[in-house]
């Protein structure tokens, strides 16, 4: 075996939980999780893969985690938060990539390319996201509602109720 063969020696699953509830009624608005930051949920899951494959925090070399929605004031440097609340080392590099659904998986490949190029020997890959976190956007309501000016639960009745029979007209 080669120092560039790339070999998954542990994982570990982020914890997740309902997300607003959905149709089915599975759970609260929010779910129990709703609050964690996803910087948070990321740390678990590499402690997780750091115990479960018996590796020690100061023998990684670089760490890179997909993040596709910025859900938090830190999320601009998820990877480097999680990984420092993880254990890992704060002179180790730690990347934050975005490939939409996409973002977990390219974070493996980015690693392990790392380690085929011979600039890593361990690296911790993966993803996180809390999707409870994400922001609501009424995409379309800037031209009926003024900015900073919220309107009245009357009028978005009367909003939903003429879109709703104008759609049936």
């Amino acid at each position: 075996m080669s120092r560039t063969d790339v070999v998954i020696v542990g994982g570990a699953r982020t914890p997740f939980c309902e997300w607003l509830g959905g149709k089915r009624g599975d759970g609260e608005p929010g779910g129990r999780l709703a609050s964690v930051s996803t910087e948070e949920l990321g740390a678990i899951a590499i402690q997780g893969a750091l115990e479960n494959s018996k590796t020690d925090p100061n023998s990684v070399d670089h760490v890179v985690m997909g993040h596709a929605l910025q859900t938090s004031g830190q999320a601009i440097y998820g990877a480097r938060h999680a990984g420092l609340n993880a254990g890992i080392p704060q002179e180790v590099p730690m990347l934050t990539l975005n490939r939409l659904c996409g973002s977990g998986a390219q974070s493996i490949v980015s690693g392990s390319q790392m380690i085929m190029l011979g600039e890593a020997e361990v690296v911790v890959a993966g993803g996180m996201e809390n999707l409870s976190q994400a922001p609501h956007v009424l995409r379309g309501e800037r031209v009926s509602h003024k900015l900073g000016r919220p309107p009245s639960r009357r009028i978005c009745f009367a909003l939903r109720t003429w879109r709703t029979t104008s759609s049936q007209i």
